[in-house]
């Protein structure tokens, strides 16, 4: 049977490694993944090409009067938003267990866990009004931000299952 984890806290330490912990809430077991958050040069190379990017659609408008523009558009949000889940599964790779008190983790996670709602609660607001410049001035670059804004979001929700709740209200 496949575990599922329950992600209860996140924390990035100042030498760029991310620590996400997770629980089991079956066997109550807690699990720790490491992410380093290096390679400067890979950063530069796509800043780089996003730049270019957004300078070649500076001047290309999307009609969204045409049906098949629509499509384009849900199918663009569809693919970004399984893109998002992803990079979210990416982070329970390579999860070892430790060996901590529960107990710690929850109250370290209860502590991240308002400021994960206001992130998330704050990039759906961009992202409505990425959208709402796009609808209204149909450009492809307010649309470019929209799917970057709806990227990030989809990852942070995706820290925010249910069963994080129920994590938290229990202990």
């Amino acid at each position: 049977m496949k575990q599922k984890l329950i992600p209860i806290h996140r924390e990035i330490d100042k030498n760029k490694i991310e620590f996400t912990y997770f629980i089991d809430n079956q066997s109550q077991r807690v699990y720790m993944t490491v992410k380093y958050n290096g390679n400067d040069y890979k950063f530069w190379i796509a800043w780089a090409l996003v730049l270019a990017f957004l300078r070649g659609i500076k001047s290309l408008h999307l009609s969204m009067g045409n049906p098949i523009s629509i499509l384009i558009v849900v199918f663009l949000f569809i693919i970004t938003g399984a893109l998002g889940v992803y990079k979210y599964k990416e982070t329970h790779k390579d999860g070892r267990e430790i060996y901590n008190t529960l107990e710690e983790y929850i109250e370290r996670g209860k502590n991240t866990f308002k400021g994960d709602i206001i992130t998330s609660g704050v990039l759906f607001l961009v992202f409505i009004v990425f959208m709402v410049l796009f609808l209204i001035y149909q450009w492809l670059t307010w649309l470019f931000f929209a799917l970057f804004m709806f990227f990030l979001f989809i990852v942070i929700v995706c820290y925010l299952p249910p069963e994080r709740f129920k994590v938290y209200k229990k202990n």
